[in-house]
């Protein structure tokens, strides 16, 4: 289930260049280099991914340039993501206003950078998935669930109450 906070979705759902946050409960369930649970796209990469970057950590990045290859403008990364059959709550918040990204892993502030120039993003919301030279990539290997997008930096409070509040009822599959 996507949960959208009040957003027009005919134009991308997030605008990247604003405050914004996206949630996702995830089970990594084998071994991967980059992949990319909830991605926005652009024409060729996305601008922004959620999920498991370089050295196989949780990671939440966005690009300056939609340009394909491993130049990222910005990343924070958590602690590494092992596979397991537990479900992991990730949250990555763009805070326009205080120009840094921000990665939370299980409800916890695990990671955060200065980030001042996102890529605009006007292709569709990507579950499962990434995009690199404009053809789909960083296919998430395990399961996805209760993402959530909000047009706002939510704050560590909202981060850890979605954490204690919106876990999937059953195992991860």
């Amino acid at each position: 289930e996507v949960k959208v906070e009040d957003l027009d979705t005919a134009a991308g759902p997030l605008d990247t260049t604003q405050s914004f946050s996206v949630t996702a409960w995830v089970n990594y369930a084998a071994p991967s280099e980059i992949a990319g649970a909830v991605s926005q796209l652009a024409d060729t990469t996305g601008a922004f991914q959620l999920g498991i970057g370089e050295n196989s950590q949780w990671w939440f990045m966005m690009k300056t340039e939609d340009l394909t290859g491993l130049d990222y403008a910005a990343w924070v990364e958590g602690a590494t993501a092992d596979p397991s059959n537990r479900w992991v709550h990730l949250a990555g918040v763009h805070d326009h206003e205080a120009e840094e990204i921000r990665l939370f892993v299980d409800g916890e502030l695990v990671a955060e950078t200065p980030f001042t120039a996102p890529v605009p993003a006007h292709g569709p919301l990507t579950v499962g998935r990434a995009q690199f030279d404009a053809t789909p990539g960083n296919f998430w290997p395990g399961a996805i669930a209760e993402v959530g997008i909000y047009k706002s930096a939510l704050p560590a409070s909202q981060i850890a109450e979605l954490h204690t509040t919106t876990a999937p009822t059953s195992p991860p599959p």
